[in-house]
């Protein structure tokens, strides 16, 4: 599979509802149909998310729990920092475009957010599409799209 072929699996979902996650500093983007979750964004770092030319969260600014003395501190500073993005739930996905020949990732919103995700690690993914009805995974790796059945 290549870029192109993605692209077109990605265009036949992004216009569907979704919610808007982190866990830790990776990204999760489900998308519904009649409220069943059926495709899905996994990405992990290295990204960063630019609105109006500025950089409002990335994967680098996330807290890190170690940094805390206790659990109550690091939630609050990890809730406030998830929360610079939580107006995303509400835009709609414009375009998606995976840039050649390395996979990075773009996602830009109707008002103009781009989530960036940059190709870091040529041994592993470092971001992938899964079907979650029929169960099939599209994995980013610097030099080809993986396919994997669950």
């Amino acid at each position: 599979m290549d870029s192109d072929d993605l692209i077109k699996i990605i265009n036949g979902f992004i216009k569907l509802p979704y919610k808007f996650s982190y866990s830790c500093n990776t990204i999760n983007i489900l998308f519904y149909d009649n409220d069943k979750l059926v495709y899905s964004f996994w990405i992990d770092p290295s990204w960063r998310i630019i609105k109006n030319n500025k950089i409002i969260s990335s994967s680098a600014t996330c807290p890190w729990h170690e940094d805390y003395e206790n659990e109550k501190e690091y939630n609050n500073e990890f809730h406030k920092w998830c929360s610079q993005t939580n107006y995303l739930d509400n835009l709609k996905i414009k375009k998606v475009l995976i840039n050649k020949p390395i996979h990075d990732l773009e996602i830009h919103w109707e008002d103009s957010t781009i989530l960036q995700v940059y190709i870091t690690d040529d041994s592993d993914w470092n971001w992938y599409v899964s079907n979650r009805v029929k169960k099939v995974d599209y994995m980013a790796f610097s030099d080809t799209i993986k396919i994997e059945t669950r």
